[in-house]
């Protein structure tokens, strides 16, 4: 299922779009954090065969999400 046919992803991600707006550099950068975390999260929940190794893979994802930052 494409994301943004997910209603709560949607509007999560039009409230971060929106937030962006005459925001700073700095705070674009931790918008784009957190607007990536989500979606890696989102893209962890729906690809769960293997859990263990989802869950592992998800934490390694955000983790050099945040490194970048």
């Amino acid at each position: 299922m494409p994301l943004f046919l997910d209603p709560s992803f949607a509007e999560f991600s039009q409230e971060i779009g929106l937030a962006s707006l005459g925001a700073s550099d700095a705070e674009i950068q931790k918008l784009a954090t957190v607007n990536s975390t989500n979606y890696i999260l989102r893209m962890c929940s729906l690809n769960s065969e293997s859990v263990q190794l989802s869950v592992f893979l998800c934490v390694m994802e955000i983790g050099m999400t945040m490194a970048m930052v």
